[in-house]
């Protein structure tokens, strides 16, 4: 870990020092079984410190539980896997939709996405545009849009530094990004040469909280489909239903972005890691990224009077 540090401060009258250290959970959407983990501490070798003799720190333990999440994905041009509606159903309107709202009250969320010509008969999705509190992530493939290159590119429109949100690109081919939200939410977006697939993996928190294209999540398939007008399509009556979730032209997020409210801020600083972020699982596998997940290890907290707070695993 880098980027911060914890101060261990003297009481005089009790002579202890203290601090103290918050741990986020986050989901990792793989189905690994619940299980227990301890945190432990030590201090870090080569810098003793009279505070330390006979004094060991307690393990801290922590239980993980595996919880359903919702999955959506849109890809090609384009053909959906809803939350619910497994079987596909296709979108071919052009212009900006709501893909997933969260009706959660704990945060403001949602998923916009922009669709155009693709070079074949029906539209692509060519631009995607998420926001979690005031943390705006944009991923533009258009290629009429004024000012835009054709290449893929990623963008944070606000300004503002990001909340909590990541975005990772894939280093080989520069066309795969991975957004993770502080939810626990995560966008992977693949660009193609004039069209993007997505996988959209929800967190529980919005199970029977979740409207757009990609459908109510209330785990049952045949009220999937509930439109913006609150009216319930099925497959026969998709293209009313898509209608329904377009938004007016010049009141999406790619021409409106939502403003900066203090009250959404995070009330922790997140801290950075050097290497980056690492996914890891008790299974090794069947993340959202596989390729980048290993298995996880003991997770090691490193004290030391002088440098603060260092974290190894």
């Amino acid at each position: 870990m880098s980027g911060c540090h914890l101060d261990l401060k003297l009481n005089n009258v009790t002579g202890m020092y203290s601090t103290y250290l918050t741990v986020k959970a986050t989901r990792d959407f793989v189905k690994d079984n619940n299980h227990t983990h301890q945190l432990g501490f030590q201090p870090l070798p080569g810098f003793p410190h009279a505070m330390w003799e006979n004094y060991t720190i307690s393990p801290i333990t922590i239980i993980t539980t595996d919880k359903e999440h919702g999955s959506c994905n849109p890809w090609g041009d384009p053909h959906f896997t809803g939350f619910d509606l497994k079987k596909n159903y296709n979108v071919y309107e052009i212009g900006d939709f709501i893909l997933y709202k969260s009706l959660n009250q704990k945060r403001p969320f949602e998923v916009q996405v922009r669709t155009g010509p693709c070079g074949g008969v029906q539209p692509c999705i060519c631009a995607v545009i998420a926001r979690e509190g005031n943390d705006v992530v944009e991923v533009d493939l258009c290629e009429k849009r004024p000012g835009v290159v054709e290449a893929p590119s990623v963008s944070f429109p606000t300004g503002h530094p990001l909340e909590g949100t990541t975005v990772s690109r894939d280093n080989k081919a520069g066309k795969i990004f991975y957004i993770n939200f502080p939810s626990g939410t995560r966008i992977q977006v693949k660009t193609g040469i004039a069209h993007m697939d997505l996988d959209v993996q929800a967190p529980p928190d919005d199970f029977k909280a979740a409207e757009g294209l990609c459908g109510n999540w209330n785990g049952v398939e045949g009220g999937a489909l509930r439109g913006g007008d609150g009216h319930l399509y099925t497959l026969t009556t998709v293209t009313n239903f898509t209608k329904s979730w377009q938004l007016p032209t010049g009141t999406s997020m790619f021409y409106q972005l939502p403003k900066y409210e203090q009250h959404l801020a995070p009330k922790f600083e997140y801290c950075s890691c050097n290497q980056g972020p690492v996914q890891c699982t008790k299974a090794g596998n069947g993340a959202l990224n596989p390729n980048k997940v290993r298995k996880c290890v003991t997770l090691f907290i490193l004290w030391s009077y002088t440098k603060g707070l260092i974290i190894d695993s």
